[in-house]
């Protein structure tokens, strides 16, 4: 038998894969000769709070930056509002300022913060999920800005004539399967780079320690000596979780 790849070690070689991409899609097809080191990323993710993966995609994807981009400002325009989500980032990555802020039916940014981002940023980013769940964030950013932006780990399901002209305008597209690609390809949109990478959450750097020591001594587990099973379920019981989401209007 070939000797087998531990997980650790798979998301790390694959981390520098795409990061390596992003690299060069940043500094060499996309920002080109103004490739300068405070270089500054809009980004947009934190879909929702509630769900274990949404909550992993956007510290995966800051991980990537501050890993591979160390001399990059990130600005984080998270679409959820959950404080103590924002506590941890805050905390995991202290340089990374976090902004809120609606898009009206005209395609434009209420807030006045994501109106300065706009200015101060150089390229805007759409974070790993289930679809291009920013796109009304994307929609705003091309009307404000001339400036470039690109898609980073998503699914692509379906193409309608609003999206798929929202997509032809990307200077990058990177999907979390290849399956997403022929969506694209079908759909006869290329960006000048469009490729497979994974999910970003594969790139989350966080952990408690303290916290999973005193789990496993609690339930009786040997460290490395069992396993961890997440149940599929794809419909979120959003009256237990978020009973406020569900209320009567």
């Amino acid at each position: 038998m070939g000797e087998s790849i531990s997980r650790r070690n798979w998301v790390k070689q694959t981390g520098m894969g795409l990061s390596g991409i992003l690299l060069h899609d940043l500094f060499g097809n996309i920002v080109g000769d103004t490739a300068k080191k405070n270089l500054t990323i809009l980004l947009v993710s934190g879909w929702q709070d509630i769900n274990i993966g949404d909550i992993a995609h956007t510290p995966g994807l800051l991980n990537v930056f501050e890993t591979f981009l160390p001399d990059a400002k990130v600005i984080l325009w998270k679409k959820s509002y959950g404080k103590d989500v924002e506590l941890m980032l805050n905390k995991a990555f202290p340089k990374v300022q976090i902004i809120h802020g609606n898009v009206n039916s005209r395609n434009e940014a209420e807030s006045e913060e994501v109106k300065n981002a706009f200015k101060e940023a150089d390229i805007m980013i759409h974070g790993s999920g289930p679809s291009i769940v920013g796109k009304a964030n994307l929609e705003a950013w091309v009307k404000a800005t001339d400036k470039p932006f690109g898609i980073f780990g998503t699914t692509i399901q379906t193409i309608d004539k609003s999206l798929s002209e929202l997509l032809k305008k990307a200077q990058f597209i990177y999907t979390r399967e290849t399956a997403s690609l022929k969506v694209l390809e079908d759909a006869g949109i290329k960006s000048k780079a469009q490729y497979f990478v994974p999910d970003a959450t594969f790139f989350l750097s966080l952990k408690n320690d303290e916290k999973a020591i005193k789990f496993l001594a609690g339930m009786n587990l040997e460290e490395r000596n069992f396993i961890c099973v997440i149940p599929r379920l794809r419909k979120t019981p959003y009256y237990k979780v978020n009973p406020a989401s569900c209320a009567p209007a």
